[in-house]
């Protein structure tokens, strides 16, 4: 399944981009001489109009995924089209064909090819189209500066890497999208991947969190999940926790684990999936109507580093301690805010008095949950 959105919407609700969509267009070839006849004329103007619309000479595209009938017709017509929408290339024009490993999926063709451009810029590799050692004689691929790709090879760009992908149908139809890479484009693993990435934000225990709409298919999902974390290079467990909690639906069955490492976690959804959860894992049923209670203990439970996290994570808070820190710090002779962000403690415990008018000044602009009750120490 493709999932498509507006890039700023993505980037804002944390999306994992595998392609951007920088142009597309239809057209029709009009009057043929039979239903089945594509035209090299209307797919010409369609390719000049789609990437003189998006900005992109024709040297700077590094693939194009072509429909690829097969016939006699299709392939001749396509590839004159191509090289007249691409002429004046400095070199060859790789071209490619998902049919040859699927076969023609009819009104599907289209998105699988589709679907191939988008992992080939994901991989930066262009898979061999099978089948072609020989090559259709009708077609001057010299001539028409077109390279077929017969044996898997890197995708080959400049700058940035643009992948065209083209279809056309019965009746004279014809379709171009073009993709670029998404910000995150790249391999999913090996050093440059891991360097990119950002750390979680705490270094602690994270929830992940698995659901089924009945016992016995939570038991069953969560079995899968340990699975996936046992693998031999499993992904990292944050990322698979903010997936499972923040970007997937939740049913009414459910098992949380809380957990440090992947290791963990698996043992913990693993055991659950048995019927024997072990300490830091819930297994249970929603209820209809939840309600949120919030209970307050007293002076007595507070540790170095209560708030920490906070501070680093949530701008409003940190701004508000900062400016009570402005005022605290003359009268207390030290900082509340470097206090809570002190690697070790120092004697003083400064979440007794700072977390409380944080909290209530914060109230205007940070929306925490409404509890329906309150409990806590009274003085």
């Amino acid at each position: 399944m493709l999932v498509l959105k507006p890039l700023r919407d993505a980037l804002a609700d944390g999306d994992r981009v595998h392609a951007v969509v920088a142009g597309s267009g239809v057209n029709s070839d009009g009057r043929t001489i039979g239903l089945a006849f594509p035209g090299r004329e209307g797919q010409a103007e369609l390719l000049r109009s789609v990437y003189t619309g998006c900005g992109i000479a024709p040297g700077d595209v590094a693939y194009v995924e072509a429909h690829g009938t097969g016939t006699p017709v299709g392939d001749p017509v396509e590839c004159e089209a191509l090289a007249e929408a691409f002429a004046g290339r400095d070199r060859p024009l790789p071209i490619g064909g998902v049919k040859s490993q699927l076969g023609h999926a009819e009104a599907a063709a289209g998105i699988a090819g589709l679907a191939k451009a988008v992992l080939v810029l994901r991989h930066r590799r262009i898979p061999a189209t099978l089948h072609a050692e020989n090559l259709n004689e009708a077609v001057d691929f010299k001539s028409l500066n077109l390279e077929p790709v017969t044996m898997e090879r890197p995708l080959r760009a400049s700058g940035r890497a643009v992948v065209g992908v083209n279809s056309f149908g019965f009746g004279g139809s014809n379709a171009h999208v073009v993709l670029t890479p998404g910000p995150e484009t790249g391999p999913e693993t090996g050093p440059e991947r891991e360097s990119e990435r950002a750390e979680p934000p705490s270094t602690g225990r994270v929830p992940l969190v698995v659901s089924a709409r009945t016992a016995e298919a939570a038991a069953r999902a969560a079995a899968d999940w340990a699975g996936l974390l046992e693998e031999p290079r499993p992904h990292p467990l944050y990322d698979v926790a903010y997936t499972s909690t923040r970007r997937r639906g939740l049913r009414e069955h459910r098992v949380a684990v809380l957990a440090a490492d992947a290791d963990e976690a698996a043992a913990g959804l693993r055991a659950a999936a048995d019927g024997q959860p072990l300490p830091g894992t819930a297994v249970a049923e929603t209820v209809a109507d939840g309600r949120i209670g919030f209970a307050f203990c007293g002076n007595g439970a507070p540790w170095h580093g209560m708030g920490a996290a906070l501070v680093r994570g949530e701008p409003a808070f940190r701004e508000e301690v900062a400016a009570l820190d402005e005022v605290l710090r003359p009268l207390l002779g030290w900082s509340v805010l470097e206090e809570l962000a002190a690697p070790g403690g120092r004697g003083r415990s400064p979440v007794r008095s700072s977390p409380s008018p944080c909290c209530s000044r914060c109230r205007p602009g940070w929306r925490p949950p409404s509890p329906t009750g309150v409990s806590g120490r009274t003085r």
